[in-house]
């Protein structure tokens, strides 16, 4: 049964550190503006390990080491940018880290890497039975306490994405099929090779010997084509023949029905404008899809950062979501505002700063209901060809092509239009309400549009550590224990600097 931990190591006689080390060492090793001590006040120790009692019960037993060391360890090891074998290296040896984590004997051998494997594994097991987040919860935990410690109004806020690859390699069309048939094609018994066709089973036997990458080099684009049409007949007899029984066909089955259309048992791939950007990219990351902004294509996550930016005193990160690549920046901003307003801050937001991502109808309507200016650095899309500004005579059509200036008609259904050399150009109700809405976004003072920019410095150091913006990890879930490891060690830094300039300040 679930127990929490104490939050200091017993001291015991000679297997105290501070025992084998020089006083000059034990007075830095005590030190508390030193990094491993703010780290085991600001972070470890408030951690609340009641948080993740739903991972322990009487079948799975209670934690033989303390929850809050596990948590730390994530944190280090994605704020040092190291693999899990070398932070367990840090934990055995290296002093300060052990610090860090409340581990102050010398015989005392600190957390397995299986323990940490096992607690990361009932984590993400816990959020695709439940769908609780139980890290998120922590980091609002952890994040408002020291919200509160170091007085953080939180008045004012910003926020801005990023756009995060998975660790997958780039798969053809052909490839993402062929690896997928071969996943759940592999674990046919002969008894249930011999229910197939013929044709079937010779496909499947070049499915087994033949792989992937080596076909895409040293066949033409007729003979793929050929082979991605057996596997489409395959893919379909696995479905029909084995229903529910074979390991990855939930994944069998969508790919199937993402590449292939069947006409009265006629398989045929999908014409390639009728694939989704939301369809599986690699069949080892199925979460993961695609999204071209600019000249920049991502498989993988978009990441979403909300923090504080009032004018003095200590910013934080507030709120971390992670979601699908192909999730626009839009969605993101009602829950930041409510979750970090009532979760983690403990005073009103008052002001928003973003880019013009974040504009849409209901986020303007959202910031009108809780009476928060939304300050946006422009909105998104070419401007109109036609001004629209409403005025005593009507509805004033500037045309910014050739300067002319028209007052348009009202018609019965609620539009207004203006004569063109080419016709008549109707407005609707909406096209005045972005364009009044384009002229208060372009009379917002110049220092509130830069207010947002220094939220990309911290998009920055969230992904500081990825190569080629690809970050370690498959799956969207790994990936938001990373988002959340790698802002709680953002806040650690901005608060060591920040009580660093206050020290200063006094002397």
């Amino acid at each position: 049964m679930y127990k929490e931990s104490l939050k200091a190591s017993m001291i015991e006689g000679n297997s105290n550190i501070e025992n084998t080390l020089h006083k000059r060492s034990v007075k830095r090793y005590n030190a508390p503006n030193l990094w491993h001590n703010r780290f085991l006040d600001n972070v470890v120790n408030q951690v609340d390990e009641s948080i993740f009692k739903p991972l322990f019960n009487d079948n799975m037993g209670a934690p033989n080491i303390p929850i809050r060391q596990l948590i730390g360890i994530n944190i280090l090891k994605e704020g040092f940018g190291i693999s899990d074998e070398q932070m367990f290296d840090q934990v055995q040896f290296h002093l300060l880290v052990r610090k860090a984590l409340g581990i102050t004997q010398m015989d005392d051998p600190g957390p397995s890497i299986e323990v940490y494997y096992l607690f990361r594994r009932r984590l993400i097991e816990h959020e695709l039975e439940t769908g609780s987040d139980l890290y998120k919860l922590c980091f609002e935990s952890i994040t408002k306490s020291q919200v509160l410690k170091f007085k953080v109004e939180g008045k004012s806020i910003r926020m801005d994405s990023k756009l995060i690859g998975s660790n997958i390699a780039w798969y053809s069309r052909f490839q993402i099929v062929h690896e997928t048939t071969l996943m759940c094609a592999k674990y046919l018994s002969i008894k249930q090779l011999h229910c197939l066709k013929k044709e079937d089973r010779s496909t499947h036997l070049t499915l087994m010997t033949e792989p992937a990458q080596q076909l895409v080099y040293t066949e033409t684009a007729d003979s793929i084509e050929k082979r991605l049409s057996d596997l489409g007949y395959l893919m379909y007899a696995l479905l029909n023949h084995f229903p529910g029984s074979l390991p990855y066909y939930d994944l069998l089955k969508r790919v199937f029905n993402e590449q292939f259309i069947v006409d009265k048992k006629i398989v045929r791939p999908r014409d390639k404008k009728d694939i989704s950007a939301k369809s599986v990219q690699n069949p080892h990351d199925p979460n993961a899809t695609f999204r071209r902004k600019e000249e920049q294509k991502v498989k993988g996550y978009s990441t979403n950062l909300t923090e504080t930016c009032d004018d003095n005193g200590l910013n934080l990160i507030t709120n971390v979501q992670t979601e699908n690549v192909s999730a626009p920046d839009n969605g993101f901003l009602e829950k930041a505002i409510t979750d970090s307003q009532e979760n983690v801050l403990s005073g009103k937001i008052k002001n928003v700063h973003a880019d013009g991502a974040y504009h849409s109808l209901d986020n303007q309507i959202f910031a009108t209901k809780e009476q928060i200016e939304l300050y946006l650095t422009g909105m998104q899309g070419k401007p109109p060809r036609y001004t629209l500004i409403e005025t005593e005579q009507g509805l004033q059509v500037t045309d910014t092509h050739t300067s002319e200036v028209q007052i348009a008609h009202k018609t019965k259904n609620e539009r207004w239009g203006i004569k063109t050399e080419k016709g008549y150009r109707y407005f609707t109700q909406k096209d005045i309400d972005a364009a009044v809405l384009r002229k208060e976004l372009k009379d917002i003072p110049s220092e509130k549009k830069k207010k947002r920019n220094n939220v990309e410095a911290t998009v920055f150091q969230y992904s500081f550590h990825t190569r080629n913006n690809k970050t370690r990890y498959r799956g969207l879930i790994k990936h938001k224990l990373f988002a959340f490891a790698r802002c709680l060690w953002v806040n650690l830094v901005r608060i060591t600097n920040y009580e660093i300039k206050i020290c200063q300040g006094a002397l």
